[in-house]
């Protein structure tokens, strides 16, 4: 352990309760990462923006040694609100580096929101040491869901943001989840496996018997990007061909409410007797039984980071399949840990899906290579191949981690 500071600025909300910190649910995941780096700090502070504690999307994180400061009140961080707030960030992150700038290490999280890339230039111009965990492929996004509109002005903005992001990103030292986002620039860029779970929930279960009906299961945030529409879709074909079939789908809404316009679908396509809409489940035994009953998980997403719940079927032996998307490559590899399909094709996810049910061979080669790279994944783990690479970049900074 060192004497030094952590310093994280975060654009992902929390709120003070009675019973300790909350924050928006969907991201405890990244929040677990910067509790486990944490414990080689004496201390831990994050900045994030605060909203208020009746919020109906917030979970606890549990006790740790990290301590929260508001960036701002009662604001998500979106882009929306940034230009109103952009006072209270840009203050508050200019004073959280001015505070600690002596006895600390910075992490920003890059781009996320506007909040990240203010955090990623002010730290690039103080001179402290730092780092940037870069989590999303910013404006990338805009066009994925089609549309001449869309895909236009994705064209015209696109080159934009990556002229602005190589300026910003050149020259640091930063951490990708999954895959490195611009190659060939200056300084040090590194792909690190988002993980959303500790070595203990990992368990090498035997391929087991594919059940009938065949039990495919979704877990993420209930929004149009995540592709669900397709997995529907791609159940009906199952069905139409003789394939019995059932989906849990696992997960809640963030934002602008969705799951009317998949429940208006599943009624459309007559999939009410097949499809069960379970909510949002916390992280823990009650999410990893919807694992266990699972035969396949399906990753429909259109757009995406990297996926943390891919890790978390394969830890549980659970065969995937999911959209070759953003840093989805980096834990998914086709045909070795798992199928990768087209984004935006029923097809493509029923003619996987009948793969893996009918190929045994094939099915449990998955879920043993998918069991390693989950082994691999561990908090743990990332969080020291982070350190390594921390300490051979500040030598006398990271001299007291072991």
């Amino acid at each position: 352990m060192t004497d030094k500071t952590l310093v994280v600025i975060y654009d992902v909300p929390y709120a003070d309760t009675p019973g300790g910190f909350k924050i928006l649910w969907g991201y405890s995941g990244y929040f677990k990462q910067i509790v486990t780096l944490s414990e080689f700090f004496a201390d831990a502070v994050v900045f994030a923006p605060r909203i208020a504690p009746e919020h109906s999307e917030l979970e606890v994180v549990g006790e740790s040694k990290v301590r929260f400061q508001p960036l701002s009140e009662g604001v998500h961080g979106s882009k929306t609100s940034f230009f109103r707030y952009a006072p209270h960030y840009l203050t508050h992150i200019t004073r959280a580096i001015e505070n600690h700038k002596h006895n600390a290490f910075f992490l920003a999280f890059v781009p996320g929101s506007m909040i990240g890339l203010c955090a990623a230039w002010k730290l690039k111009r103080a001179g402290v040491p730092y780092a940037l965990r870069v989590t999303s492929y910013v404006g990338k996004e805009f066009g994925v869901r089609g549309g001449v509109l869309r895909n236009t002005v994705a064209a015209i903005v696109q080159p934009c943001v990556d002229f602005f992001m190589r300026r910003l990103l050149s020259n640091t030292v930063s951490f990708y989840s999954g895959k490195v986002l611009y190659a060939g620039l200056p300084g040090t860029h590194l792909p690190v496996i988002s993980s959303s779970f500790d070595e203990n929930i990992i368990q090498l279960h035997d391929p087991k018997p594919i059940h009938t009906p065949l039990r495919l299961l979704y877990v993420g945030m209930i929004e149009p990007r995540k592709g669900v529409l397709y997995l529907l879709e791609a159940l009906r074909q199952l069905l139409d061909e003789g394939h019995d079939s059932e989906l849990r789908i696992v997960g809640g809404e963030i934002g602008k409410p969705y799951r009317h316009e998949l429940e208006r679908r599943v009624k459309e396509l007559q999939l009410e007797k097949h499809v069960t809409f379970v909510g949002w489940v916390p992280f823990g035994n009650r999410l990893f039984e919807h694992y266990r009953w699972a035969d396949v998980f399906v990753f429909p997403t259109l757009y995406d980071i990297q996926g943390k719940v891919q890790l978390e079927a394969m830890a549980h032996g659970v065969p995937v399949v999911a959209t070759d998307v953003g840093g989805i490559g980096a834990i998914v590899k086709h045909e070795v840990t798992g199928l990768l399909v087209k984004p935006g094709s029923a097809e493509a996810l029923c003619s996987s899906l009948i793969r893996i049910k009918r190929d045994d061979t094939l099915r449990e080669h998955l879920v043993r290579s998918g069991y390693g790279t989950a082994t691999h994944a561990t908090i743990e783990r990332q969080t020291r191949i982070m350190l390594d690479h921390l300490r051979a970049i500040y030598p006398d900074f990271f001299s007291q981690i072991i």
